[in-house]
């Protein structure tokens, strides 16, 4: 897995890139076909927002892309946040390939395609003569 990181109006100290590369190695225990991962930190220079510090992770997948971003008021936690969005999103990408695969294997068809639902509402119908 190839790691690139970039930053913006920070200075990529090597603990940081050390963290940031044990942080989105753990990534791999998820999904294993993980072809590159771009890391690009920012810190804003505005006072009137408060959590300046962002960083925004791109994997890079066969045939898809996950992205997460998060902004804190430390950079380390915010890689710590957008690290565990990631690890959500890729489980529930994992979880949805090995479904389709199964359904596929055993020959059911996609949940909730060509399915028919035929929802009757039986009314009795109440005559209006009183019977004698």
């Amino acid at each position: 897995m190839d790691i690139t990181i970039r930053g913006k109006n920070i200075e990529l100290t090597p603990a940081l890139k050390d963290y940031i590369e044990e942080k989105v190695g753990r990534l791999e225990k998820y999904y294993d076909a993980i072809n590159s991962v771009d890391v690009a930190l920012t810190v804003e220079r505005n006072r009137s927002i408060e959590n300046t510090q962002r960083a925004e992770v791109t994997v890079f997948m066969n045939g898809n892309v996950i992205r997460g971003e998060e902004s804190s008021i430390s950079m380390y936690s915010s890689i710590d946040i957008v690290v565990d969005k990631l690890e959500r999103q890729l489980k529930k990408y994992k979880t949805k390939l090995f479904n389709s695969m199964r359904d596929r294997r055993s020959g059911k068809k996609s949940r909730g395609v060509g399915k028919q639902v035929d929802v009757g509402v039986a009314v009795e119908e109440e005559s209006d003569q009183d019977e004698p």
